[in-house]
């Protein structure tokens, strides 16, 4: 969507997952869909943060990441993050 593959997208917070930065599973081996920041052991590590919250945080580091603003970051992931593997399963 934003010239990046979708694989390495994090499903929860829409960001690009560098190669070392994939989040643990409990048998050693790493989720294809999450980064380590989000996903830790099997589980979320943060479990009950809103989707909106989630859009806001995600933005942030966006805008740094891609130097473009944080009001064009928040646009692309309010379209974005509602369709990952995270939102989808419980919205």
């Amino acid at each position: 969507m934003w010239g990046i593959q979708d694989e390495y997208i994090c499903q929860s917070c829409g960001l690009l997952i560098e190669d070392d930065k994939f989040g643990p599973e409990p048998d050693g081996t790493y989720s294809e869909d999450y980064c380590q920041v989000c996903y830790e052991e099997g589980e979320f590590n943060e479990p009950t943060i809103r989707m909106e919250d989630m859009i806001e945080r995600s933005a942030r580091k966006m805008a740094e990441e891609m130097e473009i603003s944080e009001e064009d970051a928040l646009k692309k992931l309010e379209k974005l993050i509602p369709t990952l593997k995270r939102w989808k399963e419980t919205w």
